[in-house]
Parts: structure tokens; C-alpha cells; sequence
């Protein structure tokens, strides 16, 4: 599928622009509604909106090159158009296993793409079965909830990592203490 490099590009600044106002958003809320130390000024919540801001951004970032190496970017053939699974989920581009047992496919290819099958008829038959959909970009490793939890992992342990560095508590002192 091609596409004009002109609506990539803008696509991709909607969607940091995006990511960029959703932490804005939720580190002006944080700053304005949770209780800070009592020595903190106001100088010390906007550093903090700033903080926050960013490190949302690079989540945001995280999150869409995560998706990009470790998820598969799934086209209709007959449409061109992406196809997402519901909810999250990953979505079929090869026959899978039925409930009660096989497929009916056999691992016979009849297309060097892989696009085309063949398949047992019903009344014993062979028929060909050409799969409407193909990989993209990206690998099938991953769906995109699997991609959510691992970016926001990553994210939190760095902020941790990042907090500490910056107040000069090491991981092994607090472990230490317990």
C-alpha cells in the first residue's frame, strides 16, 4: 500500500500533537488538584507540568516505535485500508484452527506470496482460497494492548530511574532499608 508521504508526515504530527496535549492535560489537572509537599511553590508544579508534559511525549513516542517494530500492520488486499482487531486484539491473516478441529487448509501454498491456499471442498474437492489480507509492516509479535503494557512499563521503571537520578536516591539504598 502506498502512501503519499505528505499525509504520513501529517499524520504522524496529529498524532504527537496528540500524545503531547494528553500529558499537558493530565500534568495541569495533576498539578492543580493533588496535594504537593508543603514547602512546594508554584514555580515547583510548573516544573512539574513541564516534567510530566515531556515525559508523556516520549511515552507517546515509545509506544508508536513499539508498535511499529512488534506489531503487525494489517491491510484488506480488496480495500487497501488498515485493519484493526477488536479491542485491541491482534487480527487473523492466516487460517487458524476452528473450535472443532482442523481447518480444512492445507499447508500446500500455491502462490509464492503465501496469498493463495488450497483448500478441501465440501464434497472432497480441492478449491483455492485467496486470504484478503497481508502484513504490511511490522512484525507479529505483539498485539496492541501487549505493546500498551510493555510501553508503560518501560515508563514507569525509567521515571523511577530518572526521579531517583535527579534526587540522588539509589535503587539499592531504598532496598536496603527495607
Amino acid at each position: 500500500m502506498k502512501i503519499k508521504n505528505k499525509n504520513v508526515g501529517r499524520k504522524a504530527t496529529a498524532g504527537l500533537l496528540a500524545g503531547v496535549f494528553g500529558a499537558f492535560t493530565v500534568a495541569l489537572a495533576s498539578a492543580v488538584l493533588l496535594p504537593f509537599c508543603a514547602e512546594s511553590s508554584l514555580v515547583d508544579r510548573v516544573y512539574w507540568t513541564f516534567a510530566f508534559t515531556g515525559w508523556g511525549t516520549l511515552g507517546s513516542v515509545l509506544d508508536s516505535v513499539l508498535g511499529g517494530l512488534l506489531q503487525a500492520s494489517v491491510v484488506d488486499k480488496r480495500t487497501g485500508k488498515v485493519v484493526e482487531g477488536e479491542g485491541g486484539k491482534k487480527v487473523l491473516v492466516h487460517p487458524h484452527p476452528r473450535a472443532g478441529g482442523a481447518t480444512g487448509y492445507s499447508s500446500a501454498s500455491a502462490s509464492a506470496s503465501g496469498s493463495v491456499q488450497q483448500r478441501k471442498g465440501e464434497k472432497g474437492g480441492i478449491e483455492t482460497v485467496h486470504e484478503s489480507r497481508k502484513i504490511e509492516s511490522g512484525r507479529d509479535l505483539l498485539d496492541n494492548n501487549a505493546v500498551n503494557v510493555l510501553m508503560a512499563f518501560i515508563m514507569s521503571v525509567g521515571a523511577m530511574g530518572v526521579a531517583g537520578w535527579v534526587w540522588g536516591v539509589s535503587v539499592f539504598d531504598i532496598a536496603a532499608s527495607v
